[in-house]
C-alpha cells in the first residue's frame, strides 16, 4: 500500500508569524534568486501569501540593509519576521530592529 504524500511539518515560527518580509539580495545573482525562491516556497507551502512591500532587494551592503530594515519597520502593517539572506545584512536588520526596540522603551 502506498502511502500518501505529505506535506512538510510547519515550523513553530511560520504558526505564529504571518508577515515576513525578506530582505533578499541583489536580482541578478544566482544565490540571490535561489534564496528567494525557497522564502516563496516557504511561505506557500505554509498558505502564507507573499506581501510585495515586505521584499526588498538589496545589496551586501550592512548600511544598506540597515535602512532597508527601518523602512520595513516603519510601515503601517510592518512584518512579525524578517528574513535575509546574508549574515552581513542580518546585521543591519538587527541593528534597526535594536534601535527601534530602543525607541519604544523610551
Amino acid at each position: 500500500m502506498l502511502q500518501e504524500e505529505s506535506k512538510p511539518p510547519k515550523t513553530s515560527l511560520i504558526r505564529v508569524t504571518k508577515k515576513i518580509a525578506i530582505l533578499a539580495g541583489c536580482e541578478n545573482l544566482a544565490i540571490s534568486n535561489n534564496r528567494m525562491k525557497g522564502y516563496l516556497k516557504t511561505l506557500y507551502e505554509n498558505e502564507i501569501r507573499p506581501d510585495k512591500n515586505h521584499i526588498i532587494h538589496c545589496n551586501f551592503n550592512q548600511q544598506y540593509a540597515y535602512e532597508a530594515a527601518k523602512e520595513l519597520l516603519a510601515m503601517k502593517h510592518e512584518p512579525d519576521a524578517i528574513f535575509t539572506i546574508s549574515d552581513r545584512i542580518a546585521i543591519g536588520a538587527m541593528l534597526a530592529i535594536k534601535e527601534k526596540k530602543n525607541e519604544h522603551a523610551s
